[in-house]
């Protein structure tokens, strides 16, 4: 660097590539992966071989969507470090991301002759199995991964989720002794409450079931602090800021580009189901739950230096403009498209219900499907599922109703702003009735029918969410109006449900 008044010592090369590498770091534990990445590729120009630094631009290519520069900065990681398991596992799961799925079995395999136990390995190998519909290969990996680590409260889980379960299978009490072992760890035994209320529900036994889903929420809960009135302070902030009035200068900025299709919905309204049948196909790429959305929430924040959506109509057109460009960008990347390729991409990520406003002014032109399903079913459904630290409401019923009733309210606004926009498509129509339901909402997006849309559960593509299992085979009734079955635990959601309705 060359000396100037202002900088009157001259920093070396070495102080260059820490400074960056430090920077990097806080970007991305910020959300703001286009810095970090553009900081990282700065500081590899001045140590090309430095191996964390090299992982951590293959990380953040892998979070921002970039999976295929992603594999190839881990495969250079590899290069610098051949034995390092870390890289070739992450390396692995970009590829199953890719529906790569054949290579990412290949680098599991070598990672596996260097590590044998690597469990995260063996459950990661289990999963692609599954994916490409080898259970019984799956199975044989569970059981081998349980005959080192009976205790494994992670390897049950993902085993009891992923099959159904009878009567007669041996691995019953094995799992029941293992359940009940782990009651001192609180994590083994959220995991293990979640699994036995899976088993039960399989075989019938719905009050054993419901027991241990109770038992496992009230552990989770514990470990949260959820408020329900910043819940609604929240919500009402997405609302209010995002109207049609607020918004309407960035109708200038909008792109004409009709690549998105926005599937949304509650967790477990059906939204993976229905991107698996737009996935298969020909015309239609699935991109999975992204998170590149958040870019718009970025440049906003960055824009006003408030939380978004607060004083969004604050921010310089041009500025958001750009970002939805990035969006489109990061969209094709996830999915390795060009922009000439002509697909449709579906962006399934349920929470971008949050940014409609948003989202339907910057894409005019982009489709949204709105999954809709029984809430007693829905909510129900979400708590018998063991969800992340950000869904706080999901650990309890009565807020599990109010929090749909929010939901709810928040989509009827929508639908009042930003009127004609929606595809609706009922879960309880499209079980009913898979052929015309499908053949109308391909009709709806300006698609042609395909049959390979009926046969959904032959396409062989990794499904990262709860309901991998439910898109693997063909549409059942059995979870229409399972909450049935647990009527009689369920008063608490019924009048949250009839609160928000009266």
């Amino acid at each position: 660097m060359k000396e100037t008044p202002s900088d009157p010592v001259a920093s070396s090369p070495e102080e260059d590539f820490d400074v960056l590498f430090r920077s990097a770091t806080v970007s991305r534990r910020h959300g703001d992966l286009e810095a970090a990445i553009n900081q990282l590729e700065k500081a590899l120009e001045r140590q090309p071989m430095h191996f964390d630094a090299t992982c951590e631009l293959a990380a953040c290519l892998f979070d921002a969507g970039f999976k295929a520069l992603a594999t190839k900065r881990f495969e250079r990681a590899l290069l610098i470090k051949p034995g390092s398991t870390w890289v070739l596992y992450s390396l692995a799961v970009a590829l199953m991301h890719m529906n790569q799925l054949g290579a990412a079995k290949r680098r599991l395999s070598q990672l596996l002759e260097r590590e044998p136990g690597h469990i995260d390995a063996c459950l990661t190998l289990a999963s692609i199995e599954q994916t490409l519909g080898s259970d019984g290969e799956a199975d044989k990996i569970y059981r081998r991964v349980l005959a080192d680590h009976p205790q494994s409260a992670k390897t049950w889980y993902a085993w009891v989720m992923q099959r159904q379960w009878r009567a007669e299978d041996p691995e019953i009490p094995r799992f029941l002794l293992a359940s009940d072992a782990a009651d001192h760890d609180e994590d083994n035994a959220i995991l293990f409450g979640y699994a036995r209320g899976k088993l039960y529900d399989d075989l019938g036994d719905y009050e054993q079931a419901m027991h241990s889903y109770q038992e496992a929420n009230r552990r989770q809960a514990r470990q949260q602090c959820y408020d329900y009135h910043s819940q609604v302070d929240f919500f009402s902030r997405y609302r209010n800021w995002q109207s049609r009035d607020r918004l309407r200068t960035f109708e200038a900025v909008a792109t004409a580009d009709a690549t998105p299709v926005f599937v949304v919905g509650m967790p477990r309204s059906g939204t993976s189901l229905v991107e698996q049948i737009l996935a298969s196909h020909s015309g239609v790429a699935g991109a999975g739950e992204v998170a590149h959305s958040r870019i718009l929430e970025i440049a906003c924040e960055q824009a006003t230096g408030r939380p978004f959506p607060e004083s969004v109509d604050a921010v310089a057109p041009g500025v958001i403009g750009a970002a939805a460009r990035t969006y489109l960008e990061r969209l094709r990347a996830s999915v390795s498209l060009e922009a000439d390729s002509g697909h449709r991409i579906v962006d399934k990520l349920p929470h971008n219900f949050l940014r409609v406003g948003l989202l339907a002014t910057l894409f005019p032109n982009a489709s949204f499907v709105l999954c809709e399903r029984n809430p007693l079913d829905v909510c129900l459904s979400i708590y018998r599922q063991r969800f992340s630290d950000t869904h706080g409401y999901a650990c309890d019923l009565a807020e599990l109703g109010r929090y749909y009733q929010l939901y709810r309210s928040l989509m009827q606004y929508w639908e009042a702003e930003f009127s004609g926009r929606f595809y609706r498509l009922s879960y309880e129509a499209l079980v009913a009735d898979a052929p015309g339901q499908v053949r109308e909402m391909l009709d709806g997006l300006g698609l042609a029918f395909e049959q390979s849309c009926l046969d959904y559960h032959q396409t062989r593509r990794f499904v990262a969410t709860p309901s991998a299992v439910q898109v693997r085979r063909s549409l059942y009734r059995g979870s229409v109006g399972h909450w049935r079955h647990y009527s009689g635990w369920l008063d608490p959601l019924r009048a949250a449900l009839d609160e928000g309705q009266a």
